[in-house]
């Protein structure tokens, strides 16, 4: 994956971690240097394919993101705000349940991609 250090970003200038993620797998996946936050990723070059290998990059990270996120949110700053709305979400429901080793055990799977979202937020919910 593309070094951040390697992107020219326009769009934004404040960038955070999820940020940084995106713009790498952005440019690796579309092998472009210059990215701007607003870039649609189909009016870039990208395509079906290319969005699987892009989600895939991003699911390493944060498999909290869908496919359908990719698709509602197809500019950098989108999809960003997607994961950041979503880990959000999360963090919430799990500073409303007490400590212990199911709440450990649900952070576990969600973090490794066995649970998703809505699966998280129906066993909080309980």
């Amino acid at each position: 994956m593309k070094d951040f250090s390697e992107l020219v970003v326009t769009g934004k200038t404040e960038l955070d971690d999820i940020d940084k993620y995106i713009l790498c797998a952005w440019g690796t996946v579309l092998q472009c240097d210059k990215i701007d936050m607003r870039d649609m990723f189909f009016e870039c070059g990208g395509n079906s394919l290319l969005a699987g290998e892009f989600f895939t990059l991003l699911q390493e990270e944060y498999p909290c993101l869908t496919v359908v996120d990719l698709y509602a949110y197809s500019t950098p700053e989108g999809i960003g705000e997607c994961i950041r709305n979503k880990l959000d979400t999360a963090s919430r429901k799990l500073e409303s349940i007490d400590d212990g080793a199911e709440l450990e055990d649900l952070v576990a799977r969600y973090m490794s991609g066995e649970l998703a979202m809505d699966e998280l937020s129906a066993l909080l919910d309980e």
